[in-house]
């Protein structure tokens, strides 16, 4: 079921893992060029091994992963998604081990189909954000075409590897995933990189 209307930015949502090293977080067995087609849905993968990297000891149904952009989903997860009919995405199958190589149970790397239309910084407010050694240039809010969104509850831009999600797809994350963050797209932080 697709949204047919663009809810607006500040309902629309950039989907993160809280940042923390007592979090449980898997290295991936995947070659480094692969990750945006995997991401992506331009290159299938089949069973990928994933392992305990770094934080505690349990996964959350949401994993982050030492690539970043990918994300992992516990089986409870995908079921959630699938039930609500959530749009937008597809999974790969992931062996996830624990800190001494126990199985963690069934997990799925996230691949997201939903697409929209490339990110406009120029509509992005810039600003000066204070750093450790002075203060560097950054932009709030990402923003697209709305009409060049297809839809879908998970999407992402072309050239950009964040995961966008509805207040739908938000719903079913968060009743599952403690450690999941939902950003509105007219909050989230870049940098500037003409500043650089």
């Amino acid at each position: 079921m697709c949204i047919s209307k663009f809810p607006g930015f500040e309902r629309v949502f950039s989907l993160g893992v809280a940042e923390s090293r007592k979090h449980f977080t898997a290295a991936l067995e995947i070659d480094a060029g692969d990750v945006s087609g995997v991401l992506r849905g331009e290159l299938e993968k089949g069973v990928t091994i994933a392992r305990w990297h770094v934080g505690g000891e349990r996964p959350d149904a949401i994993v982050a992963t030492d690539c970043v952009v990918l994300l992992l989903l516990s089986s409870a997860l995908v079921d959630a998604l699938a039930t609500h009919e959530i749009t937008g995405w597809s999974t790969f199958p992931v062996e996830l081990a624990g800190r001494r190589g126990e199985p963690m149970g069934a997990f799925y790397g996230l691949v997201v189909r939903g697409r929209c239309g490339a990110i406009d910084l120029k509509r992005s407010d810039p600003f000066r954000k204070p750093m450790p050694v002075g203060t560097m240039g950054y932009r709030r809010g990402l923003y697209f075409e709305p009409e060049s969104w297809d839809g879908a509850d998970i999407f992402m831009a072309p050239e950009k590897g964040f995961i966008f999600v509805t207040e739908r797809a938000r719903g079913v994350i968060a009743a599952l995933a403690k450690t999941a963050t939902f950003t509105p797209l007219t909050e989230v932080e870049t940098p500037d990189l003409d500043d650089l």
